[in-house]
């Protein structure tokens, strides 16, 4: 079985989707379609930066879902059974699958409102996230919880990709901490290009903005199963999807988990739609026996086209 997987804030950068807009006219239609419903150009953006802007929260979060939203449009014999995401692109997994009654305008509604509520805790509490490599999970936990004791600060592991890569997020202070007690034991410290310190109690003022558009009518069942952001766990339940968008902004994301649980339950082929493979490379650490296949520009997407 086929699973189709969407990535996150982080994998932004300008230029990103203009092979798409130039060489595709179903994605190029897609986009224009997009910014009318946003009612600017994101695409501007998107192609031309300048990067810091792109990198805001507000902007970034838009950004990736357009693109995403634009490559599936011209994907006609993607037909996966499966969809599974990475922090906003669940979003879109929900899209992918039918999950919502409006379609592409439900879609940019909710990540709007997500963005602008993400931005604004963003700015009224700075953080950062960064990418630990090379020690186990458990490690990484313990190093969070101490600091945080120590020092008084907010930080935790808020997303677990693989064995041996876990992300940290939190205050400037915490995140600062974790990173030089880890690089201590001999892991590589990634930083992450993101604004804010996404699914952490930080983004606690954003979940309480975000329950009221959430709650609201316009989810429908979906075509598959949608495995869920803080979960792991598959659903095509209305309710449960409402649930777990809101839940997912400030509660980690058990992506080993949720991959264990994909091949478990047939998955044998992966297909990343990113701007850039992010999941890919995670996938094939959890798991080397399965196929991964990325598409991150027009040139992939028509080989998988011709190839699929």
């Amino acid at each position: 079985m086929r699973a189709v997987v969407f990535t996150g804030q982080g994998s932004q950068f300008p230029g990103m989707g203009r092979d798409f807009f130039d060489g595709s006219p179903k994605a190029r239609g897609r986009f224009q379609q997009i910014n009318e419903l946003l009612g600017f150009p994101i695409t501007d953006m998107m192609f031309d930066g300048p990067r810091e802007e792109l990198a805001r929260t507000v902007n970034a979060q838009l950004a990736i879902v357009a693109f995403e939203a634009a490559v599936l449009s011209s994907l006609p014999n993607l037909n996966p059974g499966m969809f599974a995401r990475h922090s906003v692109g669940e979003y879109t997994a929900v899209f992918a699958a039918g999950g919502y009654l409006e379609g592409l305008k439900t879609l940019f509604k909710l990540v709007r409102a997500r963005a602008n509520a993400m931005q604004e805790a963003c700015d009224t509490q700075p953080g950062t996230m960064a990418a630990v490599l090379g020690l186990d999970s458990i490690q990484v936990m313990t190093i969070c919880s101490a600091v945080s004791k120590e020092y008084g600060c907010t930080v935790v592991s808020a997303s677990f990709n693989t064995p041996t890569q876990t992300v940290i997020s939190g205050d400037l202070v915490g995140v600062r901490k974790v990173r030089e007690r880890c690089r201590v034991l001999g892991a590589k410290v990634i930083p992450r290009s993101v604004s804010g310190a996404f699914h952490s109690p930080l983004m606690l003022p954003a979940v309480e903005k975000l329950r009221e558009i959430l709650m609201q009518p316009g989810f429908c069942v979906t075509r598959g199963q949608v495995y869920l952001n803080h979960t792991s766990l598959p659903t095509n339940d209305p309710h449960e999807i409402r649930l777990a968008l809101l839940e997912q902004t400030n509660h980690p994301v058990l992506w080993h988990t949720t991959i264990d649980h994909m091949i478990e339950d047939g998955a044998r082929e992966f297909v990343e739609i990113s701007p850039m493979p992010i999941l890919s490379p995670m996938i094939r650490a959890i798991n080397p026996n399965v196929r991964v296949r990325s598409i991150t520009t027009w040139k992939e997407a028509q080989a998988f086209n011709q190839g699929s």
